[in-house]
């Protein structure tokens, strides 16, 4: 995603798109890539701001969602999502997610977002089930076999966190995360 926010240019050469952009499905496309920059940036209250002013644009509408560039009304669900989770708005996050779910259901790392977002409002059974799912689409997904670990630690079994931070190591040797635990 880094990437990708430095490709799209600066805060200020977006900005000056979005002053001159009229169609509301190119408007939230800018509001997307000026939030994803500004996340690039660390100015996380921009991003925050963009993110929701993109969804605005959209939600409710989707004769305008389907005119949007590529997949970029999945993404901004996404960001949209992350972005409400960062404030730990878990409903309105989750809302986010399982709508970006419904446009990209092989997406292992949407699935991997709405099983944290279980775990954050402490609803470990939905969370597990979501974690075995995204590994069932993906079984050599890092993220997920991590933060399944992180689950069962918190279930206190050791034998199964091990298994899944051993088979994480095994699948990426350099993965800090999974070394620290």
């Amino acid at each position: 995603w880094m990437a990708t926010a430095a490709k799209d240019g600066t805060v200020d050469n977006l900005t000056k798109a979005l002053e001159a952009e009229e169609d509301s499905a190119k408007k939230a496309t800018l509001y997307l890539k000026r939030g994803r920059r500004s996340a690039y940036d660390q100015n996380y209250k921009s991003s925050i701001a963009d993110f929701e002013a993109g969804l605005a644009l959209v939600e409710g509408k989707p004769e305008v969602q389907a005119t949007m560039e590529t997949n970029d009304y999945a993404r901004l669900l996404e960001w949209t999502g992350m972005a409400r989770h960062w404030q730990y708005d878990l409903d309105g996050a989750l809302q986010c997610y399982n709508n970006c779910f419904e446009l990209d259901s092989s997406n292992v790392e949407i699935i991997v977002k709405q099983a944290g977002v279980q775990m954050d409002g402490n609803k470990q059974d939905e969370a597990l089930t979501l974690f075995d799912q995204a590994l069932a689409l993906d079984p050599n997904s890092t993220d997920a076999l991590l933060h399944r670990a992180n689950l069962y630690m918190l279930r206190q079994d050791v034998p199964k966190a091990k298994a899944d931070l051993d088979l994480c190591l095994k699948l990426k040797p350099g993965h800090i995360l999974a070394r620290l635990r």
